[in-house]
């Protein structure tokens, strides 16, 4: 039987499901945003959400932490094929946003790397160091 068109994939369901449970705020801006960038916001938050929690996952073992953020990097690098799929939902809709709404990777890696900061357990230099990370 064929699936309804209207019907989310289990991807697009993931993606909703860890945009609602790592930062509901986001999810909830994204519901209320026009249909036409909705996904987009979506995958945006679902993103954030799975970066924010690498600190946390990685606490006793920082090294972790820094393979996981790796392969996030990795992952949102230009693919020579667009269709190229990483097999991660939220890494697949990301990718799929980026392309869509011309997004720089190069915010998506700062994302990356204020996290890293994170996971190393690095303290501010200063208030300019803070403010950069923020």
């Amino acid at each position: 039987m064929a699936a309804s068109a209207n019907r989310p994939t289990a991807a697009a369901d993931a993606v909703v499901a860890s945009a609602r449970a790592g930062e509901p705020d986001r999810y909830l801006a994204a519901l209320l945003a026009p249909p036409a960038a909705r996904s987009g916001l979506l995958a945006l938050a679902a993103f954030a959400g799975e970066i924010a929690r690498v600190p946390y996952i990685a606490s006793s073992e920082p090294a972790i932490g820094e393979i996981r953020l790796q392969w996030w990097r990795d992952a949102l690098q230009p693919a020579g094929e667009a269709a190229a799929r990483t097999g991660n939902p939220i890494a697949d809709a990301l990718r799929a946003a980026a392309r869509s709404h011309a997004l720089p990777s190069a915010l998506l890696l700062d994302i990356i790397e204020a996290r890293s900061l994170d996971v190393a357990g690095e303290a501010m230099a200063d208030d300019a160091a803070l403010h950069s990370h923020l």
